[in-house]
């Protein structure tokens, strides 16, 4: 494919040679009309020169004309090069295409594979899976998440089932203040927590399974809308011990959660191999919550051992490991376990802040929720990726009279006996849009229509010097033969005074000249005779005249050093 950017060189530089030529015929025609209107010599050398030479032209001052205009716009012309190359760019610009993309991911994570516990402590007895503890080191330590998805070659996006959490939610909002009289049961001075516990079933603590899934819970407590005020009241008042003295008044938000493992549509966003998920995982669609068996029957078959194996388990200790905090506040300090605490605090600006009040009530919180979600979220998916061509059901495949092999939660009734499937992900074929650049060629139009119009405004310029060329009667041209003949030099004396070169050449074209000394000799009865050299009689000659010209052969020499010449 030929780029715009060569085409318009060759258009340019085209267009540039034929000005070129209409330019040096236009002033041969402009030429010969002014012989035809008649002038000096002088004249007709300055019409020469001005349509031959730029610098003539323009130095031509006082002798302007329009054959020297014609020279300078058809000179002047060459600048539509640089304005045409800027005419034509290549930019990079982004192309989208929907593409086919197989997606190996498991939609649901493997029965007991996310750590081992006691079975009478819950998450505070237990210890992770190896694999899932190093999924978990992966995203804390921020590792790119590699998918080994195919299909995709550029920047893919799209929406992609996988195991993850499903939360639903319930919140209350109660006055809050510092002097004990908040409506909720909160330790004294409780300003922050966040809590992660897991359970294997619903049960009070998760001791023994008992009927439904197992879940995780969160709770959260906050508060907010404070704004610091004096410990001294409103000094208006006599009474020092009003209701605004020492006020830290604002809103306490509580929130219980509860987290099912689930199969969720993650948005994605694929580049090279590495995944982002972008959004906030509480809105993303749940597909279906992962199936379990009846506790009852499960209980018949194994016992509760020391040690056993758990589905969510592990990720509920990752969840207390990052995001368990507390803070609690005094009424100059607050003290803060757990990072969460820290992070989302809130410190009012202004005369009201900590650092000018020295006032805690003058520092909220806000609400964590969607961060922790999307924190454990990305993690279920990361751990998806990992077990896509594991069974979910791999785990179960240990002996059942093991002590090792015993769970915290039932797996489904229909395994070990007659599976339907072998519990391995099959691949997903997904439509994603792929966005590439991709180099185009971008015209800027304000380039082209610059050197369009220097090109239009030397054609106008150039197109005078051809009015009156039918006055002419033939094809002129410069050649020196045409301008001998036209000024009648002895040596064209013949017909044709009015014949194009090719005719002069017809008749004339086979004679020998030669440029050099030419010597006329003159006698005492006519100063114009002429004769052979060799014939010359010593007694008759009366003057001799050299000069430069062309002649025959025979009559002229080389010329001679420091000779001067008529």
């Amino acid at each position: 494919m030929v780029s715009p950017s060569v085409l318009l060189a060759i258009f340019s530089a085209t267009a540039n040679v034929c000005l070129g030529f209409a330019h040096s015929q236009g002033a041969v025609v402009a030429w010969w009309r002014k012989a035809l209107r008649g002038g000096t010599l002088e004249d007709l050398s300055h019409y020469w020169e001005f349509g031959d030479s730029l610098l003539a032209a323009g130095l031509s001052g006082r002798k302007f004309n329009f054959v020297a205009l014609a020279t300078l716009a058809a000179s002047a012309v060459m600048v539509d090069e640089p304005l045409l190359q800027k005419a034509s760019t290549i930019v990079s610009k982004p192309m989208t295409k929907a593409v086919n993309v197989t997606a190996p991911i498991a939609l649901e994570i493997p029965y007991g594979f996310t750590g081992m516990g006691n079975a009478y402590g819950g998450s505070q007895a237990m210890i992770m899976n190896q694999t899932f503890a190093q999924i978990v080191n992966a995203y804390t330590t921020r590792i790119p998440i590699k998918t080994g998805f195919t299909g995709c070659a550029g920047n893919c996006s799209g929406t992609i089932k996988a195991a993850g959490l499903a939360i639903n939610c319930s919140s209350a909002s109660v006055p809050w203040n510092n002097n004990g009289t908040s409506s909720t049961n909160v330790g004294d001075g409780e300003v922050f927590t966040s809590s992660f516990d897991w359970f294997p079933a619903n049960g009070t603590n998760g001791t023994y399974p008992m009927e439904g899934n197992p879940w995780i819970n969160f709770d959260l407590l906050y508060v907010t809308d404070r704004t610091a005020a004096s410990w001294y009241g409103d000094q208006s008042k006599p009474d020092l011990s009003n209701e605004n003295r020492g006020a830290c008044n604002g809103t306490l938000v509580r929130q219980r959660c509860t987290l099912l493992s689930a199969t969720l549509n993650y948005p994605i966003v694929l580049v090279n191999d590495i995944v982002t998920l972008p959004g906030n995982s509480i809105t993303f669609p749940v597909d279906h919550i992962q199936a379990v068996g009846v506790p009852s029957d499960f209980m018949d078959q194994h016992d509760l051992n020391t040690i056993s194996f758990t589905t969510l388990g592990g990720v509920g200790l990752a969840a207390q490991n990052m995001f368990n905090s507390i803070a609690i506040q005094d009424r100059y300090s607050i003290q803060v376990n757990g990072s969460l605490g820290s992070q989302y605090s809130v410190f009012d600006n202004g005369p009201t802040s900590y650092i000018a009040s020295q006032d805690a009530c003058s520092i909220n919180w806000r609400d964590p929720t969607s961060d922790i979600m999307n924190a454990l979220n990305e993690i279920m998916f990361r751990t998806a990726l990992a077990t896509s061509d594991i069974s979910k059901y791999s785990v179960l495949n240990y002996s059942i009279t093991d002590a090792w092999t015993s769970f915290y939660e039932a797996y489904p009734v229909t395994y070990p006996e007659q599976p339907k499937d072998n519990g391995i992900s099959v691949p997903q074929n997904i439509t994603m849009e792929q966005t590439v650049n991709v180099n185009v060629f971008q015209s800027h139009y304000g380039f082209l229509a610059g050197a369009l119009a220097v090109m239009v405004i030397g054609v106008f310029l150039v197109i005078p010097t051809f009015i009156g060329f039918w006055e002419l009667g033939r094809d002129p041209s410069l050649n020196p033969l045409e301008l001998a003949k036209a000024f009648n030099a002895a040596i064209l004396y013949g017909p044709g005074s009015n014949a194009r070169v090719g005719d002069l050449l017809v008749e004339f074209g086979k004679k020998e000249v030669k440029y050099g000394e030419v010597v006329d000799d003159g006698t005492n009865d006519s100063r114009t005779a002429r004769e052979p050299d060799n014939g010359l009689s010593s007694g008759d000659l009366i003057f001799r005249r050299r000069r430069l010209e062309f002649a025959d052969p025979n009559r002229v020499k080389n010329p001679e050093f420091h000779a001067v010449y008529n």
